[in-house]
């Protein structure tokens, strides 16, 4: 075989405005009638592929013909990110008369396969705010509300506002009822109002992560029994809300991730109440499932 002066210059070229693509590790040697190239590709997004083609050069990189035809191995329109990958090039078959200080060229192009964006209503919920909703649209970058809340939470007390859990004494009883008495029944009900919103990002097919924060409400009530005094009778029970520590209304936080395909998807996270107030502050699971188009 004809002795070649081999040299290597490696050009990167892309369509695309935010690429990191990288070729490197690029080596090359003789084999008999051909020339084996190698490189390295990386930096793809999961969303993306290229076009990897070689050119030659006989003047020392001055001009350059191509791409070269009589390749084969990871060369193409189809080629993924990755180690090692390999081209053949069969010299003889394509340049018989190839002299002079030969160069190689790689040249790679980002293809795009942009995913499809998709909205989404589900089933929301925690353990303490079991009934709510999910809605969103999807994308590379997307967005999403929540709200999620217990059924106890539009559930009215008697008297608007509760007691002082140091003395069990509720400070706004009627004082016009004057026949009647109360206790504790040891009956207590959560209170629980939650609503987010937040940003999801497309990490591969689908799948998502998002991260998103909110308000919060959390209000303890206590079970009551009114008596009568004359005849010690139940008259009627009722709730009332403890004040102090047992209660906030504060910042929400949450992240998760979620799997969308085809019609349906699922999420699961976690949701943080009071973040940033030690006082208050708990974290619960979040699942969410529904419906996406």
């Amino acid at each position: 075989m004809k002795q070649l002066i081999l040299g290597l210059v490696i050009s990167f070229l892309s369509y695309s405005t935010l690429f990191s693509q990288t070729v490197s590790n690029v080596n090359y040697r003789q084999l008999d009638q051909q020339i084996e190239i190698t490189y390295d590709l990386t930096g793809q997004k999961f969303y993306q592929h290229f076009n990897v083609a070689v050119y030659v050069s006989e003047d020392g990189g001055r001009t350059f013909t191509g791409p070269l035809k009589e390749v084969s191995g990871e060369v193409g329109d189809t080629i993924k990110q990755g180690y090692n990958k390999k081209i053949l090039w069969n010299v003889f078959d394509e340049m018989p008369d190839i002299s002079g200080q030969v160069l190689f060229q790689i040249r790679t192009v980002v293809l795009e396969k942009k995913p499809k964006k998709m909205i989404y209503l589900g089933y929301d919920f925690t353990k303490s705010a079991p009934y709510g909703f999910k809605f969103g649209r999807t994308g590379l970058a997307g967005v999403y509300i929540s709200a999620r809340m217990n059924p106890n939470y539009f559930k009215p007390d008697k008297y608007g506002f509760g007691t002082e859990a140091e003395d069990m004494i509720i400070h706004n009883f009627p004082e016009k009822i004057s026949n009647r008495y109360y206790s504790y029944t040891g009956n207590e009900r959560i209170n629980r109002l939650s609503i987010t919103g937040g940003l999801s990002f497309q990490v591969f097919w689908y799948t998502y992560i998002y991260f998103g924060a909110g308000y919060s409400v959390r209000n303890l009530y206590w079970e009551i029994d009114q008596h009568d005094y004359g005849t010690e009778k139940s008259i009627e029970k009722s709730w009332v809300r403890v004040n102090g520590n047992y209660n906030f209304e504060v910042f929400e936080a949450e992240a998760g991730i979620q799997f969308m395909y085809k019609y349906g998807y699922i999420s699961a996270g976690i949701t943080v109440p009071g973040l940033g107030s030690n006082k208050n502050m708990f974290t619960e699971a979040n699942l969410s499932i529904g419906l996406a188009y």
